[in-house]
This record gives C-alpha cells, structure tokens and sequence, in this order.
C-alpha cells in the first residue's frame, strides 16, 4: 500500500496593466496576460520624451519634495435660489519643482461643503494629477496630488502622491449682493505636506524559480484512453502463460511467458537455477522452488506524443509483483495453468492500482441487489411561488445499501409545484460525477409528487460475481412516503413553502430487472475517463485569470487605507476542479509599508459564501493549497497539495 500525495509548485508572471480615471479617484486594473516571467530590477524607468514640458517624479530624477504657494486668491459668495454659492480661484505653485497650475471650481458650490475639483491642467499627462479644496468656515486650502509613473516593462506601475493643508491669512472682504474677497500677494510663505513614494521590498520572502511553458500547450489533459499509458497506470498486470519446471540432479529449469496488460507485449523467461535472472534486458524474474512464488521486476516505457503534443514523448514505468503459482507435478517436471500476476508500479509513482468501475467489488453487492434499498440521508422541497410563476426544486441525499454509491440529486420546475404544471409524475435524471467507465456508470432517476408527497428512484448499477453467480447489470427501484416538516418563507416578491425530511429515511424498493455479464466483464475493463492520477503524474498544470483593482488615491481617505482587490482568479487543477479568490486588502498594495510581497495566502474564497466559487472536486481532493502575488514584479506563485483515488479508492 502506498500513499499518493501530489505537492507542485508552479510561477508565473507578466501583469499588463491599463489605467482608468473616474471623479476623484485613480483605479489602475492588471490581468495576467500570460505565463512566463520577466526579470525586473524595480527601479523607475525614465521616458524624458513623455515628460519634456514639466518636471515629475516619473522622469526627473531631482524631483523634490513639492513646496506649495498660493497667489492671487479670490473667493466669491453670492445668494441664489438655491441659497448661498460661492467660486474659488487661485494660482498654485510648486516652488521646490518650478511649476505652477491654475486651480479655479468649474461651478457654483455651497460654501458650506465646497467639493474637491481638478486643478487646470488636468487633462495634461505631463502634470500630476491635482484636485483642491477650500474649506470656507476654517478658512483652509486643502491640496492633493498624484503621478502615476507607468513602466517600460509593463509591470504595476509607480503612484508618488502629495498632501498638503494651509490656513490662509484674514481676507479682504467686500460687501455689497455679491461678496468678493481676494488675498494680496504680500509674500504668503510656501507650505509642505506629506509626500509619498512607491515602496518596494520585493526581495522578501521565498521565491520559485518559475516552470517553463510547454511550447506547444493546449488546454486539454491526459485521459485514461490513451493506449499504453492509461493502461500502464491501471492494469501493470502479467498474464503467466505455459509455466513449466523440471528439476535434474538438483539444477532447476524454468520456461515460461510474461504477458505484459499495459503494452500488450511478451517476454520469454527460460533460464536454469536459483535466484534472479535476466529475460531480456528489461525484464528480470525469480522462481522459489520451494514455495511456487513467481517474482517479477519489469520496465517498459510508453510513447504519449500522438494523444499529448506537448507531454514527455516517452514515459518509463516499472512495476514488480510476486505471485503464488499452483503446481501440478509429474515426478521432476511441474506445469502451472495459466494465471495473472498482480503488478505494484515502482516507476513513475509508487502505486498498487485497484480499478473498477463504481461499487462492483462493494462485498454483498449481488446478494444485496436482490431486495435493494437506499438510505435517504437528506431531503429538501421547496415550492415557490413568485407572482404568476409557480415553480419547485428539490435536493436528495442517497446512498444505495447494495454497492454503497453515494450522490446528490437536485431537480427543479413547475412539475415540482403542487399547482404549477399538472406532469407530477415526471422523473429528473441525476447528474453523475466524472467516471472513466463510461459503459459501467451508475444513473439514477428521481421523482417527486408534489400533490402526494411520494418519492421515487429508479437506478441502474453493476455488480462483480462469485464463485455462484456471474457479474450483472442490475436495474431496481422503490418509493417512499416522506414524511416532511413544511414552514412558510415570505418576502416581498415571493413565497416559498420549505419541506424538509424529520431525519434520516431507508427506501424499500424492488429489483425489477438483473441482466448477467461475462465473467471477465471486470477483469480487466479498459478506462476512459479523466485520471486525476495521469494529469498530476504527468503534466501537472493551472489556469489562472488574475485581475487587480487598486485605489491609488482618494482625497477623503488617508494613504494607510489603500487596499488592492484581487478578484476572480480561476485555478484549474488536475482533478478538473476550481477554485475562486476574492481578496482585499493592504498587503497586495506595493507602494504601502504594510505591502507583504512574500507573504504567501491560502486559497480560500475571502469576502465569498462558504459554498461559492468552489467545485466538489476541489475541496473533496484539495489538502492544502497557497497561492504569492508580488504586483510590483509581476510575479505570482502557486502552492497546491492534494491526492488522487481514482487508481485505488481505498489507499488514495
């Protein structure tokens, strides 16, 4: 018995990103563009030619720390309708950096809750983006800049932002309808903020050397049809075919055939004496003489490139087995009927397959079938009602007694309702997990009638034989009275009546047809599906759509409360499950203090309900999973641990 646990880790990065400016607030989005990686030195790349007319921390490198003035103010007040408005103008200048801009409200506004509004020239890409505010009871000039300084490379780009608040000297106020006060130039002093620069400390922390991208990857994964492969990974199996010994003056001689199950392929081992022996030179074997055990060590290798371009052309595997052999003897010379050696893979992975389809080797499963039932675990019915609209839904928890298959049934329409649609005697077939025996898959149809309160089921399923019976193909059926709790769920655009079963129900039903199956039928039944346990040996892979949202700046917040959202993130894995992220905060944020770019997050659905944006597959195979995003680099890592059963469900 072995244990099989996957754990990969997996980078990539290349983060494209645009930018979007709405009011007062500068959003910068990324998606991951594609997967690869590109070295970056973090360091602020200068375009002299973008940036001639004005200075600016993007393309200067002496920009300073802005020093701000204020000349020829001027506040208007007048009395509307409307009430009081007023109009502010002033002329803003950036001693420290020799620029000046004209900042002027576009329109009327209280006075009392006086807006921020753009500094002129806004639209200009060679001046910071700059909004001001006058706060009239206090008397109080309020200023904020930002430069978004994009890179050459195309990785999260650059937000210097300045602060500032000055209170200004006594006005010179005229009366009269309107009141006009202007502030004389008579050598205002200069005043300072806060100014912030982009952090970086993207050396933090454990980093992966990125994998390499598959020149010719495709979105498809291995299945278990593939010829050989598929095979190798399920049957490493021997037929031993023709054994013969014979034993003269103490010397053993052995002939026999090895019938590879992966390869199709045979060996001939004939050799004399004890211990191990070279058949050709991939397969060795070793016959006891005294306890008729046949050993076997084999390797063979499989040729993947006509169902996967992109895949290792050739795949080793080596298994082994040690198999019990009947004799039957003639003096010296012995003869063993034709059997079949179990095999162990060693190679890729150490495993011992145990593959059938579902619930046919479940001890009692034939015996069981005769008189079949289910245990009905879960039972929820809703009827709905919505204005003219009448429908139902219902959710089934069951498991058959017989071969133990456990599933969930959901069905929902109008015949679901007791008065919607007058078909209560409709059945809903059931969806069925992935399932590599396509041709021995357990279906189930359910039936609710919403007037009597009666559930059905009808299922097909297989059984294995015995040393009595042959496999069958099994199909039985069964009804039961439910017994309900019913409570009433109202709101403004709908009721709905929610039925739920008082615990846990066994439905007594009837085998009403049993069809017999060769006696091989499961000996050996050719896979078909997907192989968690081929796609995470072979070619481990995830898709990731990565989209950022990051707040740059806000005037009524401060610097500290920016956050990053990182939303939507889908991460395909080998068990073909999901996983959907939903994260905001600080620590994604690469120009902030608190930014944590080696901090690595689990992949759980934050801000999400507990049941959303998550397949069964994924948190049914899924042990840990991590995921390590560094926007200021574009770099983005994958942790994931999880385990296959689908080669041997009872050791995953």
């Amino acid at each position: 018995m072995y244990s099989l646990i996957y754990k990969i880790f997996t980078a990539a990065c290349l983060i494209s990103p645009g930018k979007s400016v709405n009011d007062n607030t500068v959003h910068v989005k990324q998606r991951l563009s594609s997967i690869g990686w590109e070295k970056s030195n973090n360091t602020v790349i200068r375009d002299d030619n973008n940036f001639a007319e004005n200075p600016s921390p993007c393309s200067d490198l002496s920009f300073k720390q802005p020093d701000y003035q204020i000349n020829d103010f001027q506040f208007n007040r007048t009395t509307t309708e409307r009430g009081e408005r007023g109009l502010v103008h002033f002329d803003l200048e950036d001693v420290a950096n020799n620029y000046s801009l004209t900042c002027t409200t576009p329109y009327l506004q209280d006075p009392n809750n006086f807006m921020w509004n753009d500094c002129e020239p806004a639209e200009n890409s060679t001046y910071p983006k700059t909004i001001f505010q006058y706060i009239v009871d206090q008397n109080r000039i309020a200023i904020s800049q930002t430069w978004v300084c994009e890179l050459e490379n195309r990785t999260f780009p650059h937000p210097y932002m300045s602060t500032a608040e000055v209170d200004l000297p006594s006005l010179e106020c005229a009366n009269a309808t309107a009141i006009e006060c202007i502030l004389r130039d008579n050598g205002m002093p200069t005043f300072g903020g806060k100014y912030t620069m982009p952090v970086w400390s993207s050396n933090e922390g454990e980093r992966i050397q990125p994998s390499p991208n598959p020149p010719n990857a495709t979105a498809n994964a291995p299945w278990n049809e593939t010829p050989c492969v598929g095979l190798s990974f399920s049957y490493p199996n021997w037929d031993v075919e023709n054994f013969t010994s014979s034993s003269t003056d103490g010397d053993v001689s052995v002939r026999f055939h090895l019938r590879n199950h992966a390869n199709n392929q045979t060996t001939t081992c004939d050799y004399q004496g004890s211990g191990w022996h070279q058949c050709d030179n991939t397969t060795e074997v070793k016959f006891d003489g005294v306890t008729f055990k046949l050993s076997i060590n084999q390797t063979w290798t499989c040729n993947a490139t006509d169902k996967w371009s992109y895949y290792p052309d050739l795949i080793n595997f080596r298994a082994v087995a040690s198999s019990g052999l009947s004799l039957e003897c003639e003096e010296s010379n012995c003869y063993a009927p034709n059997s079949v050696a179990k095999g162990s893979l060693i190679e890729p992975i150490e495993l011992t397959p145990n593959v059938a389809p579902d619930g046919v080797d479940v001890p009692g499963c034939l015996e069981n079938s005769v008189s079949p039932s289910w245990e009905v675990t879960s039972f929820i019915w809703n009827e709905i009602y919505r204005s003219s609209r009448k429908v139902g839904n219902v959710t089934v928890v069951m498991r058959n007694l017989a071969n133990d298959f456990n599933l969930t049934c959901e069905a929902q329409g109008e015949e679901l309702n007791a008065e919607g649609s007058e078909d209560h005697e409709r059945w809903w077939g059931c969806a069925s997990a992935n399932n590599p025996f396509d041709d021995f898959r357990v279906t189930t149809l359910i039936q609710l009638n919403p007037v009597t309160q009666e559930f059905a089921t009808k299922q097909t399923w297989y059984c294995n034989g015995n040393d009595l019976e042959p496999p069958a193909k099994i199909i039985g059926n069964g009804t039961l009275d439910t017994a309900l709790d019913c409570s009433w769920k109202n709101s403004t655009y709908e009721n709905v009546r929610v039925c739920q079963a008082t615990g846990p129900q066994i439905l007594n039903g009837t085998q009403e047809s049993r069809t017999d199956l060769p006696r091989d039928a499961f000996v050996e039944v050719p896979p078909k599906g997907y192989s968690c346990t081929i796609s995470s040996v072979t070619a481990p892979k995830w898709r990731v759509t990565l989209q950022t949202d990051t707040l740059y700046t806000d005037p009524l917040t401060s610097t500290n409360d920016f956050s990053t959202r990182l939303y939507d993130p889908i991460t395909a894995t080998p068990f073909s499950g999901y996983q959907m992220v939903d994260y905001e905060g600080p620590s994604l944020t690469p120009f902030l203090n608190v930014s944590e770019p080696g901090r690595w997050y689990e992949c759980k659905n934050y801000g999400r309900t507990e049941n959303d944006g998550s397949s069964s597959e994924w948190a049914r195979n899924t042990l840990d999973c991590r995921w390590q995003l560094d926007l200021a680099t574009g770099y983005f890592a994958l942790n994931h641990t999880w385990f296959c059963d689908d080669k041997d469900p009872e050791h995953p």
